[in-house]
């Protein structure tokens, strides 16, 4: 596929929303995309500062993560190569990576989802302080934040008066969004040349293989139901709905029999 370079391009930052399914962002990444008529650099980086200790001398990301982690991005990567894109996965700081990236690519528009959380949230104002082109996209609620019965800045204490609120006739929950079936064009990345860009090269070793399993864990690691990334978890979840434990209300949100 040829780069689009005369055209300012788009870069779509995975964050933790590593899947194709019912993703806002990326749908947002890829329409804009269409209309500026360029190119998408799918990217996810492997923040260094998860590899060091807390001030209170544990590691702040465990090897067990890292492994689940690891299989999520694989398995991303995967999904997009069928859809004749790919992930580029790179390690280092995000801040001073999307620079590099925003710099060798001449200022191209960065989407990613939004997080509501300290670490996260310097990470988008320090890109806007270096005149980056960010655009966030917030996706981490069950429910849309326009489709509640109330201004997100006003939700009820209580669980009680929520729960009796969004339950109402008049709440209408939209349909999740369909799973990415096409991609736009890559760009060319044969050029990227900075020690800031290191790529993460495949080495076809399993991130299991990394993890010392303690014989007294219930969690079955390595077998093939038990994977992460978004193929294992939707094919887990249609086994376990296939039986009759869960059943969907009226709402269509599904309630787990024996949990309430």
């Amino acid at each position: 596929m040829s780069p689009h370079s005369s055209n300012v391009g788009v870069i779509y930052w995975f964050r933790n929303d590593l899947r194709l399914h019912d993703q806002p962002a990326l749908h947002s990444a890829i329409e804009l995309a269409a209309k500026l008529q360029t190119w998408l650099l799918p990217v996810y980086i492997h923040d260094e500062a998860l590899d060091a200790q807390t001030p209170w001398g544990f590691a702040r990301t465990s090897t067990s993560r890292k492994a689940w982690t690891q299989m999520a991005v694989q398995d991303l990567d995967q999904q997009l190569i069928a859809l004749n894109s790919q992930l580029l996965q790179l390690k280092g700081k995000p801040v001073e990576i999307l620079e590099a990236l925003s710099h060798h690519f001449q200022a191209p528009w960065i989407v990613c989802e939004d997080i509501a959380a300290p670490y996260e949230q310097a990470h988008i104002q320090q890109l806007k302080d270096a005149q980056l082109k960010v655009q966030t996209v917030w996706q981490s609620t069950l429910m849309r934040l326009a489709d509640l019965p109330f201004d997100v800045r006003n939700v009820p204490d209580q669980f009680t008066t929520f729960r009796q609120l969004v339950e109402r006739p008049t709440m209408h929950v939209k349909n999740p969004l369909p799973v990415i079936s096409a991609m736009p064009a890559l760009p060319d990345v044969s050029g990227l040349k900075t020690p800031l860009i290191t790529p993460i090269q495949a080495t076809g070793s399993s991130p299991t293989q990394a993890i010392s399993i303690d014989p007294r864990s219930a969690f079955p690691w390595g077998l093939a139901g038990f994977k992460g990334g978004e193929t294992s978890a939707l094919a887990h979840l249609a086994h376990y709905c296939s039986n009759k434990l869960p059943v969907l209300n009226c709402f269509g949100v599904i309630t787990f029999v024996g949990c309430i």
